[in-house]
């Protein structure tokens, strides 16, 4: 996902969640919007329902 905007990547609808933080590096940054690009080693923040929480991390899992 790193080099994507938020818009290109659908988390909201793949997997029901909301992106509220973006930790990059030493800063914290809480005005996303789908314009946003996702750089590597972003730690992303999101809220929604564990079976997305858990979708994403399987998801993620076979990246780490």
């Amino acid at each position: 996902y790193a080099g994507k905007r938020l818009k290109e990547i659908n988390i909201r609808d793949e997997f029901g969640l909301t992106i509220i933080l973006i930790k990059r590096e030493d800063k914290m940054l809480t005005h996303i919007t789908s314009e946003t690009i996702i750089q590597p080693f972003d730690t992303i923040v999101v809220v929604g329902h564990d079976k997305g929480i858990q979708k994403i991390r399987l998801y993620f899992a076979d990246f780490g």
